[in-house]
């Protein structure tokens, strides 16, 4: 059993942690740094199983704690359980944060309409502004957690960030290009933040063609 190679979950439940010996691993559930409900797995397991239900279970102290929190990797009882993916598996992504990327320029300018007879016209782009910035960085972090979770390699994170928030519209689609070879999903938000981009572009232009004409008037 020494000779077996395990993995358990880190304690956010997002990323395997491993290959270790069971000796290594029975010291560390020995001593509290696996609890109880922390998931186990090993070459012949069907499935992740919590420490208690896997032939490591005697190293559980025989006390545990009275207070324990629950993982962040689980769902409440009565619920079904999230499946964490083995080492080197590759589940299936949402595309709901790829959708969402693609088509946030277009719930920028939609809010920007509502709230232009409320407030200042520098107020609505500095609001615009902010939620872009921040919808960018949000949705990239979603992302990136669902590739990792799915057991897909992911882009550089911080490169993408500089690229969608300093482009905004005009980075979209390559990162979503990129995003579908990884996943092998269909063009749809794709097309979509092309035409994001275009419609994005057209805007940009008109405002400065506009700008250009009152400076000559």
């Amino acid at each position: 059993m020494s000779e077996t190679n395990w993995y358990y979950q880190n304690e956010s439940g997002d990323q395997p942690v491993g290959p270790v010996s069971a000796e290594d691993l029975r010291e560390k559930i020995a001593h509290g740094s696996i609890p109880r409900g922390r998931l186990l797995w090993r070459s012949g397991m069907a499935e992740w199983s919590a420490v208690e239900n896997t032939e490591l279970a005697s190293a559980l102290p025989a006390d545990p704690p009275a207070r324990q929190s629950t993982p962040l990797f689980t769902r409440p009882v009565g619920s079904a359980s999230r499946r964490v993916p083995s080492p080197g598996e590759v589940t299936t992504v949402s595309s709901a944060p790829a959708w969402v990327l693609a088509l946030l320029p277009v719930f920028v300018i939609l809010l920007g309409l509502a709230l232009s007879p409320l407030i200042s016209e520098r107020a609505a782009e500095a609001i615009g502004l902010g939620l872009s910035m921040g919808g960018y960085i949000g949705i990239l972090r979603w992302d990136y957690g669902l590739l990792r979770l799915s057991g897909r390699p992911t882009p550089p994170r911080y490169l993408w960030f500089f690229l969608l928030v300093l482009f905004g519209p005009f980075a979209t689609p390559f990162y979503l290009f990129q995003r579908i070879r990884q996943t092998g999903d269909a063009m749809g938000y794709f097309i979509a933040s092309l035409v994001v981009a275009i419609f994005y572009l057209y805007m940009v232009v008109n405002v400065l063609m506009a700008v250009q004409a009152g400076a000559a008037g």
